[in-house]
């Protein structure tokens, strides 16, 4: 596995010819009557099995033509350990597609927060390790370094792709639980969005992790939503709208994670919804991958979506949730075809990106 975040993500867009990226925000009142029918969604079995179903079948839908995935990890927690247990179940499936996995939690804090909610979602042996590896010195001196360490390699995640085909089958261990392992798993992302706000301090433990482990961050920059420019539109006293001074920061933050594509693995999230803005912090952030959200039903165009990708139409990547997961509520009462649906609507977003990009790379002189 190439050690750089945005190498494998650009990698794979390029592969495919497909900048997209599959957000999964889940709500009961999304899924398909079918489903409701087919599971008791007032326990929380029903609930991980309406869930995950419904997200696998979106998933494995579009696997071969879509590079990556964004689970929202609100909508999975609000169902509570239902909802996080159909997570852990997605993000294994997507990873034994070769999908990659940018977990949406805008996470962020200080210091040692800041480093455990890295370890959460970056790590690639599970949170657990730092603990162990850091308590094993003492366990050695008294004489029990061998049986900490049988109980460290316990603690390892299974092959990403049996434990995915285990998921499918929804096993659990033998008291009906999931187990250690299965709990660590769903932690196991490519890529986390941060909440760049608190400073520099906030943001060096994800650094850390992604130098380490080949990981990725993306930072909020400049959101999609209609009220942003409440805070993000101030001037400072340099002159500086906040947004700009903000992708300052993680343009330099990201300096030492810029791969052998000339991208760095410190991203920044700029929405669809601000074109123009886009377009100016493409000029301030030129080595960064954008995570562009706020394409469809929040109504941005595929115009808008690119503006934001550098000269040669790359460094970026376009987040569509309701308009890929709803696509079957277009097509009439056939709820059994949501998957089709789904697929039929990520080609043709894919086929007006390819076509806005085009132009884009002429304006640019390509």
């Amino acid at each position: 596995m190439k050690n750089n975040f945005a190498d494998r993500l650009q990698e794979r867009i390029d592969e495919m010819g497909n900048p997209t990226c599959l957000g999964l925000d889940p709500m009961l009142s999304y899924l398909p009557e079918s489903l409701l029918q087919k599971y008791d969604c007032r326990q929380e079995e029903g609930i991980y099995l309406a869930l995950s179903s419904f997200c696998s079948e979106l998933i494995m839908a579009v696997a071969d033509i879509v590079p990556a995935i964004k689970p929202q990890m609100a909508y999975f927690e609000q169902y509570g350990l239902g909802g996080l247990r159909a997570l852990q179940s997605i993000i294994a499936l997507a990873k034994a597609q070769g999908m990659l996995v940018i977990l949406d939690g805008k996470r962020n804090d200080i210091g040692s927060t800041a480093a455990a909610y890295s370890r959460a979602y970056l790590s690639t042996s599970g949170p657990n390790d730092h603990e162990l590896n850091t308590s094993q010195a003492s366990v050695a001196e008294q004489g029990s370094k061998k049986s900490n360490n049988a109980e460290h390699e316990n603690c390892k995640p299974n092959n990403p792709e049996q434990y995915a085909q285990d998921q499918t089958s929804h096993k659990t261990d033998n008291s009906g639980q999931y187990s250690q392992e299965q709990a660590k798993a769903f932690l196991a992302a490519d890529a986390l969005t941060v909440n760049g706000y608190l400073g520099s301090d906030g943001i060096k433990p994800f650094l850390e992790l992604c130098q380490a482990n080949g990981k990725g961050i993306f930072v909020l920059c400049r959101t999609s939503n209609p009220s942003a420019g409440d805070l993000q539109d101030l001037e400072l006293t340099d002159g500086r709208l906040v947004y700009k001074a903000m992708a300052d920061l993680i343009a330099s933050w990201g300096q030492d994670l810029i791969g052998s594509s000339g991208i760095s693995s410190v991203g920044a999230v700029v929405g669809a919804t601000w074109p123009a803005q886009a377009a100016a912090l493409r000029r301030r952030m030129p080595r960064t991958f954008f995570l562009i959200p706020g394409f469809g039903a929040q109504g941005g165009t595929a115009a808008d979506a690119v503006a934001g990708f550098d000269r040669n139409g790359r460094a970026g990547i376009v987040n569509a949730s309701r308009s890929l997961m709803l696509a079957w509520k277009k097509h009439g009462p056939d709820h059994d075809a949501f998957a089709g649906a789904c697929r039929r609507e990520a080609i043709a977003m894919r086929d007006s990106l390819r076509a806005a990009l085009a132009d884009h790379r002429k304006t640019k002189g390509f």
